[in-house]
């Protein structure tokens, strides 16, 4: 789902302000962020009281409105002898020491600070008993920030000295070994410390620094990237760089963190942005508001548009997730994913797959809307085109993919392409309760009038039972119409079962009257080519 976030927010009133003014604006959301203006003088597991004086009712709130709470942590802990994280930590002897035995120190917000040992187990252990607090209050996921680790030293090392020194598992190294993994070590102690406290629940970690396995305990986004042209086009290869390197959840500050982005800027952002993994909007403390409210009100339109298509394509992103959480393959993957030999798509870092099926080539400079991509071979249909007006002929629709296709993208509606052969799940009407009951299919029959897909439910949370519907179409089956005729067949794995689930079909690039469907002769609704199934 989408996810608000700004360093900045003044406090409780704000956050329940901002959160029914997306409901007032009709623009579905799913998770509030809160950065260090939570904490009381930005102490790590704090929360400042004058700031935010009802927490747990704040995020009571927030849920009744399936609006999630996730908080920002640091890894420094404020050198205070009145803050007990502090204190316990230097009874229990879990912070970094330089080689003299002193305590190794950095600048982080709170001032001078010391940093927990996150490669010893019995360290971990000890951190992870401190997340309760927070998930006492409500909180239902957390954000690790300046986690490599950070020191905000205006010279000098900008992180923890090279010879500070670390105990894993009882060996003794230092900084230069374990400063790459230094994250990953906290993520894991999150991870292990909210799977105790909630085992029928998945963790939601997000994290800024990480190193080879961090995805098995955390999501990750670029962090604080310039508002800029160049700095959206560069989100592409950085994310399918991390998607190949195991990191399937990921994503970007949308609009960039460092400025204020004109409304074309944003909007282009949030286009991209809406088909990766991670979609959440975050800013400096220093950057104007940037509510989807705060724009003007055309562009509050477009905004509404994208978010709410954001959450029609969460059947399709869920079942992505699952498949990467089976076998490792990314959301978003190069073109080249299933073309390797066409060299020529190598080169293409400026556009990429979502899943196998959909190919998004966003609009990266200002002012245009219009650009070339190079296709995958195949056919391929012109996504949103197809969405508000299906063809009625695949000759019509299908454009030759191994060469460059022009593509139009007014603001607002990037251009997306779609396989044809595949079939594509979308919630028919989405909400942020992530209710996948009324799921549309849409057929996109290749050449030869197939196409195959599938797609993955479960109950939303937790680890109990999936399902996976598999279905194939093929036209031709003869229905005793006068229109072209097809049927669809389909099986089901698993042993979930969903409270409501009506599927409705929509074929593109054919005219239909009926349908037969598992020997069932089922005809159209009221629009052409459209069924209801079951």
């Amino acid at each position: 789902g989408y996810h608000q976030s700004k360093w900045g927010y003044s406090g409780q009133a704000e956050v329940l302000e901002i959160a029914s003014k997306f409901a007032q604006h009709r623009i579905p959301v799913s998770v509030m962020h809160l950065d260090l203006d939570y904490m009381d003088g930005y102490r790590v597991f704090s929360v400042d009281k004058s700031k935010f004086p009802d927490f747990e009712g704040m995020t009571a709130k927030l849920n009744e409105n399936n609006i999630k709470t996730v908080t920002i942590i640091d890894c420094g802990v404020k050198v205070d002898k009145n803050f007990d994280v502090f204190t316990q930590g230097t009874q229990d002897d879990v912070f970094c020491k330089l080689p003299t035995g002193k305590p190794a120190t950095g600048l982080v917000w709170p001032g001078e600070c010391v940093f927990p040992d996150f490669s010893s187990s019995r360290v971990r252990k000890w951190w992870a008993k401190y997340y309760k607090r927070l998930v006492d209050l409500g909180v239902a996921g957390i954000w690790h920030d300046m986690n490599e680790p950070t020191s905000l030293a205006l010279w000098g090392d900008r992180s923890l000295a090279g010879s500070t020194l670390h105990e894993p598992e009882g060996a003794t190294t230092d900084h230069h070994e374990i400063h790459n993994r230094y994250a990953n070590f906290e993520n894991q102690a999150a991870f292990e410390a909210m799977s105790t406290m909630r085992p029928d629940r998945r963790p939601f970690i997000l994290t800024r620094s990480g190193w080879a396995g961090v995805h098995r305990h955390a999501w990750h986004w670029t962090a604080d990237v310039d508002t800029s042209w160049e700095a959206l086009a560069q989100q592409i290869p950085t994310l399918l760089g991390l998607g190949l390197s195991g990191v399937s959840y990921s994503g970007s500050d949308i609009g960039g963190f460092s400025a204020n982005p004109s409304p074309e800027l944003y909007v282009r952002w949030l286009e991209m942005a809406s088909f990766t993994p991670f979609f959440r909007t975050h800013s400096s403390i220093s950057t104007k508001n940037r509510e989807p409210w705060t724009f003007p009100e055309d562009t509050l339109e477009i905004i509404r548009d994208v978010v709410t298509f954001r959450y029609r394509l969460i059947p399709y992103l869920y079942s992505l997730a699952f498949e990467a959480s089976k076998s490792g393959a990314p959301l978003m993957r190069p073109i080249w994913w299933n073309d390797l030999a066409n060299q020529d798509l190598w080169r293409v870092d400026d556009a990429f797959l979502l899943g196998d099926n959909i190919l998004v080539a966003p609009i990266l400079k200002a002012g245009q809307t219009s650009r070339m991509v190079l296709a995958p071979r195949g056919y391929w249909y012109e996504f949103f085109k197809e969405l508000s007006s299906p063809s009625s002929s695949f000759a019509q629709a299908a454009m030759v993919g191994s060469r460059p296709l022009g593509l139009y993208g007014e603001l607002g509606e990037t251009p997306v392409l779609v396989r044809a052969g595949s079939i594509i799940p979308l919630a028919k009407n989405p909400t942020n309760d992530m209710d996948m009951g009324e799921i549309e299919l849409h057929v996109f029959p290749d050449e030869t009038g197939r196409a195959n897909g599938w797609f993955y439910t479960d109950l939303g949370d937790g680890y109990g039972e999936g399902l996976i519907r598999r279905f194939e179409f093929e036209m031709g089956d003869d229905t005793g119409s006068q229109a072209p005729s097809a049927k669809l067949s389909f099986e089901t794995k698993g042993g979930y079962k969903p409270q409501s689930s009506q599927l409705y079909l929509v074929v593109h690039g054919a005219h239909l009257d009926s349908l037969r469907c598992n020997e069932a002769v089922i005809s159209c609704m009221n629009q052409p080519s459209q069924f209801r199934l079951a």
